[in-house]
């Protein structure tokens, strides 16, 4: 009886760890044209903004220097000379960049089915390669996980859509998670230039 006891809880943590491994998605690198698109999206272009709004923040942030700002909000103003860098003294692994969509009157799911970004520091070639860049994101929907995205080690921009099954609410909050980084030639450092939300179409 201990025996068959001791079987049948393993497998049901097996179980249970296998239940909440989560699907990883891969982004596409596209290539310079690319900057453009983000920036179209990120300034008046059509892009998740036209259901609804959200603000960026981030658990942390490198301070200002010499007048440079590395705050969240840097990933949405389409100007890929800026970026968000998280201010940790290592790798920044666990730090969250944190998504609030607005709250309002609506109750309807609107699809939330994808990003662009750029990844790192991309105000020059040489900065981007000093800087460290994000290889893998762990997402969270109002604090659950709900996927894995791996990301590119490119200059360039990147996009990924993970279809209509992911949808939000007006008061959710989507948080991307750093699990994993591509280490920079120089610093510890690890940024993001631009993020893009896109859905609602």
């Amino acid at each position: 009886m201990r025996k068959f006891s001791i079987s049948f809880l393993f497998l049901m943590l097996c179980s249970n760890l296998f239940s909440q491994q989560l699907k990883t998605y891969n982004t596409i690198v596209g290539d310079s044209s690319d900057f453009e698109n983000i920036w179209i999206s990120l300034n008046g272009g059509c892009s998740l903004s036209c259901a609804i709004g959200w603000r960026l923040s981030a658990t942390s942030a490198l301070p200002n220097k010499d007048s440079i700002s590395y705050n969240a909000e840097n990933m949405n103003d389409g100007d890929s000379s800026t970026a968000w860098v998280e201010g940790k003294k290592d790798y920044g692994i666990g730090e969250k960049i944190i998504i609030k969509f607005d709250s309002g009157a609506a109750t309807h799911q609107i699809p939330f089915d994808g990003i662009q970004l750029t990844n790192g520091y991309a105000k020059t070639k040489t900065i981007w390669e000093n800087n460290s860049r994000v290889k893998l994101f762990k997402i969270y929907l109002n604090g659950k996980p709900q996927f894995l995205l791996k990301l590119q080690d490119s200059f360039f921009p990147q996009r990924i859509n993970w279809g209509r099954n992911f949808a939000i609410n007006e008061g959710d909050v989507v948080e991307l998670e750093i699990m994993d980084v591509y280490k920079g030639k120089k610093w510890k450092d690890t940024a993001i230039s631009d993020l893009s939300l896109m859905g609602a179409h």
